[in-house]
């Protein structure tokens, strides 16, 4: 669909950039739906849209997400990014919010395509490192999976770090290429408050980036 709007719409430089963006918002709804929507529902909306792509609207309503449908995004953007399918939202939301800040700050030297999902609070983690920020193992399942604990990484920074304590972390977060990354390394620590203020930070950013707050 990307495709066939690009090549449709390339006359139009602002309808172009308005159908992308809301194309994303629905894509993002769909992905962040916990019970998985039918092929047939996904095809229908997308002719739908496919249809109504040279409509004199600025945004037509097949672009659109209901009132319901945007507060189910918000929702998902809190709730845990556990399984593989999770992951992969996770890893394309993160991709998208940090290539925003990058764009916004004109940094786009040095960003790698191929990256890799790192919880900053390890899944195993190492017991010395971690033991005393969370001695609450059930504290530690409910934040492990959030966004505010993941960042992205490129592959060869994830395999330096494995499960090391945050110290170390640090020290590599802070030569990322990307934003939101090199972020985590402004905390003096990783412990649940910092967690929960990154938690705020992300969420609030990708409900700006993809309008859906």
């Amino acid at each position: 669909m990307c495709v066939t709007l690009l090549m449709q719409l390339e006359g139009n430089p602002e309808k172009l950039s308005d159908r992308l963006s809301a194309l994303e918002r629905v894509a993002l709804f769909f992905s962040l739906l916990n019970v998985p929507v039918k092929p047939a529902k996904r095809h229908a909306a997308a002719q739908a849209m496919l249809s109504s792509m040279h409509d004199v609207e600025r945004i037509p309503k097949a672009y659109k997400l209901a009132t319901e449908e945007r507060a189910a995004c918000a929702e998902g953007l809190r709730a845990p990014f556990e399984g593989v399918k999770r992951v992969k939202v996770a890893t394309a939301i993160l991709v998208k919010l940090n290539a925003h800040e990058n764009w916004e700050g004109s940094e786009t030297s040095g960003v790698e395509s191929v990256v890799t999902l790192e919880h900053v609070l390890p899944q195993k983690p190492d017991k010395a490192s971690w033991e005393e920020a969370w001695p609450d193992a059930e504290k530690r399942g409910e934040w492990l999976h959030r966004l505010g604990n993941l960042a992205i990484v490129n592959r060869k920074m994830n395999s330096k770090m494995n499960n090391g304590g945050f110290a170390a972390k640090k020290m590599e977060f802070k030569k990322s290429p990307f934003p939101r990354t090199r972020a985590i390394a402004d905390h003096d620590s990783w412990e649940e408050r910092d967690v929960k203020k990154a938690q705020r930070c992300v969420v609030e950013l990708a409900n700006s980036v993809f309008d859906v707050g």
